[in-house]
């Protein structure tokens, strides 16, 4: 193998190496934002379960305040 290749062939690596990294970022922040998204229906969740239980004080900031 030449020289010209074998620099080619590292580059594909280094390449390859690089794609597998952003992917694996990726996935790591699709993961966060379903965690997210999931912790944030939780508490929307425990929010109407405490509104109708009346546990909850929602405060007024209308007029009459």
């Amino acid at each position: 193998m030449d020289r010209m290749a074998e620099l080619d062939v590292v580059l594909v690596m280094e390449l390859a190496s690089l794609g597998l990294a952003i992917f694996q970022m990726m996935d790591r922040m699709v993961a966060l934002a379903l965690e997210l998204e999931l912790s944030m229906f939780q508490m929307m969740d425990r929010m109407a379960d405490g509104l109708g239980a009346g546990t909850v004080n929602v405060p007024n900031d209308g007029p009459d305040g």
